[in-house]
């Protein structure tokens, strides 16, 4: 938990306490942010609000990132990396754009743990949300013809055991839209390399 007066960041104009926690291995799912403003005598007079919008916020994090506190405090090390990532801000300056909205369309046989399936997989995603991510897979019949059922694919990246095994197939590396997925399930599994 992180709590913490906006003294320490010189582009808020208003005194504001903001009370942070978060589970740094689900820190997607966990991150709560609170704050109140305060008056000259140090009396609330803005009960807690949430202050995710504040984060997500383009504009905002633009100044906000350049916060030596966010930079230097081991407290705040894994929100800065998050909306960095959220924002784009990880990639190089001339890659760094908001987010963006990506659909992938590939094979099974593009992946080695299931070369021996036929299907195609439809996946779509915004590269600051991991909570948009969508998956589905469709299976061929023995002359080669799609058939439905559609099978749901969205949740298995989030399994840990999943995306330890998966995030390690070459397709990753070959296409800048597998990039960004990679970034983006790293980030929620909390994986450094």
């Amino acid at each position: 938990m992180i709590s913490t007066s906006t003294e320490i960041f010189s582009f808020v104009e208003d005194r504001v306490l903001f009370a942070i926690s978060y589970n740094e291995c689900e820190l997607a799912e966990t991150l709560t942010c609170d704050f109140a403003l305060y008056n000259e005598k140090s009396q609330m007079y803005n009960p807690l609000d949430d202050c995710i919008p504040f984060f997500q916020d383009y504009e905002t994090w633009s100044h906000m990132r350049k916060e030596p506190v966010l930079l230097t405090h081991s407290d705040w090390q894994a929100i800065y990396k998050y909306f960095e990532i959220y924002h784009g801000f990880d990639q190089d300056e001339d890659e760094t754009k908001p987010c963006e909205h990506k659909q992938i369309q590939t094979e099974c046989e593009d992946f080695n743990m299931f070369l021996d399936q036929e299907c195609n997989i439809y996946i779509e995603y915004d590269t600051c949300d991991v909570k948009s991510f969508t998956c589905k897979s469709t299976d061929f019949d023995v002359n080669l013809n799609q058939y439905q059922p559609v099978e749901d694919c969205s949740s298995q990246p989030f399994d840990f055991e999943f995306w330890s095994q998966i995030r390690r197939e070459p397709v990753f590396d070959l296409y800048p839209q597998w990039k960004g997925l990679h970034r983006l399930f790293d980030e929620y599994h909390s994986i450094n390399n």
